[in-house]
Protein backbone atom coordinates (compact mmCIF):
# COMPACT_ATOMS: atom_id res chain seq x y z
CA UNK A 1 0.00 0.00 0.00
CA UNK A 2 2.95 2.33 0.73
CA UNK A 3 4.23 2.15 -2.60
CA UNK A 4 0.56 2.77 -4.02
CA UNK A 5 0.97 6.14 -2.48
CA UNK A 6 4.46 6.86 -3.23
CA UNK A 7 3.19 5.88 -7.23
CA UNK A 8 -0.01 8.18 -6.74
CA UNK A 9 2.39 11.55 -5.33
CA UNK A 10 4.95 11.25 -8.02
CA UNK A 11 1.84 11.62 -10.83
CA UNK A 12 0.16 14.41 -8.67
CA UNK A 13 3.56 16.00 -8.50
CA UNK A 14 4.34 14.91 -12.19
CA UNK A 15 0.53 16.35 -13.84
CA UNK A 16 0.98 19.72 -11.52
CA UNK A 17 2.70 20.92 -14.10
CA UNK A 18 1.08 20.76 -17.68
CA UNK A 19 4.59 22.27 -19.63
CA UNK A 20 5.97 19.10 -18.09
CA UNK A 21 3.29 16.40 -19.16
CA UNK A 22 3.30 18.23 -22.71
CA UNK A 23 7.47 17.95 -22.94
CA UNK A 24 7.29 14.78 -22.01
CA UNK A 25 4.79 13.24 -24.58
CA UNK A 26 6.55 15.43 -27.39
CA UNK A 27 10.12 13.74 -26.45
CA UNK A 28 8.17 10.54 -26.34
CA UNK A 29 6.97 10.86 -29.76
CA UNK A 30 10.19 12.28 -31.42
CA UNK A 31 11.97 9.45 -29.91
CA UNK A 32 9.91 6.54 -31.50
CA UNK A 33 9.28 8.66 -35.18
CA UNK A 34 13.09 9.21 -35.63
CA UNK A 35 13.00 5.33 -36.11
CA UNK A 36 10.36 5.27 -38.90
CA UNK A 37 12.16 7.99 -40.64
CA UNK A 38 15.93 6.59 -40.30
CA UNK A 39 14.24 3.27 -41.47
CA UNK A 40 12.82 4.68 -44.28
CA UNK A 41 16.16 6.26 -45.12
CA UNK A 42 18.09 3.09 -44.65
CA UNK A 43 15.54 1.15 -47.08
CA UNK A 44 15.42 3.24 -49.53
CA UNK A 45 11.54 4.44 -48.91
CA UNK A 46 8.42 3.19 -48.16
CA UNK A 47 7.91 2.07 -51.28
CA UNK A 48 11.49 0.83 -52.79
CA UNK A 49 12.01 -1.01 -56.02
CA UNK A 50 14.65 -3.31 -54.36
CA UNK A 51 12.08 -3.93 -51.62
CA UNK A 52 9.66 -4.68 -54.16
CA UNK A 53 11.97 -7.37 -55.87
CA UNK A 54 13.16 -9.00 -53.21
CA UNK A 55 9.67 -9.52 -52.50
CA UNK A 56 10.07 -8.73 -48.25
CA UNK A 57 6.89 -5.94 -49.89
CA UNK A 58 4.16 -6.52 -50.86
CA UNK A 59 2.97 -4.60 -54.12
CA UNK A 60 1.99 -1.12 -52.70
CA UNK A 61 -1.62 -0.24 -52.02
CA UNK A 62 -3.31 1.22 -55.26
CA UNK A 63 -5.83 4.21 -54.25
CA UNK A 64 -9.53 2.90 -54.79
Amino acid sequence: MAFLAVMEKGFRMFFCYPLRVVRSVLVGLIFLVQFVYFGEAILGGRYSPSRLQRGSVTTPPTPS
